[in-house]
């Protein structure tokens, strides 16, 4: 597990977690983590995906998805910390989970499953061990 202290994600774990998500389900097409400042520190695809946007429309896009995520924090005080966020597309499902207090995985995922039971139960317990201790654990009842 990370140290509570440590915020800095290296490029090898970075790397590890995205492809741990990336083949946790057949349906999660791409997983990436990025800084809360933008910077994609890890971008992994599954080959046999056909992309849907451009290199740089991809880039573009999850650097939107980050500054949209960590600007949800600006309600934490009343709403609680954000969980995990989901938006769906005619054509994909696009889910944000906070893996530490600057660092965001953001992944794609097919439209054809239950994103809900696909994050509470394949994606997040991929990531648990890897997560900091001040960010909140999803709990089912």
């Amino acid at each position: 597990m990370m140290g509570k202290t440590d915020d800095n994600i290296q490029l090898h774990t970075a790397k590890e977690i995205c492809e741990q998500i990336l083949y946790s389900h057949s349906k999660v097409r791409s997983a990436s983590i990025c800084e809360d400042n933008g910077v994609i520190i890890c971008s992994e695809q599954k080959n046999d995906n056909e992309s849907l946007l451009s290199r740089e429309e991809g880039h573009a896009s999850l650097i939107q998805a980050t500054a949209r995520f960590f600007n949800r924090k600006i309600h934490d005080g009343g709403f609680g910390q954000t969980l995990f966020s989901l938006t769906m597309h005619e054509k994909i499902a696009r889910v944000a989970i906070p893996l530490t207090s600057k660092h965001v995985i953001l992944m794609s995922i097919e439209n054809d499953v239950n994103h809900t039971d696909l994050i509470l139960n394949e994606i997040y317990p991929a990531i648990i061990e890897k997560r900091f201790n001040d960010v909140p654990s999803l709990k089912q009842n």
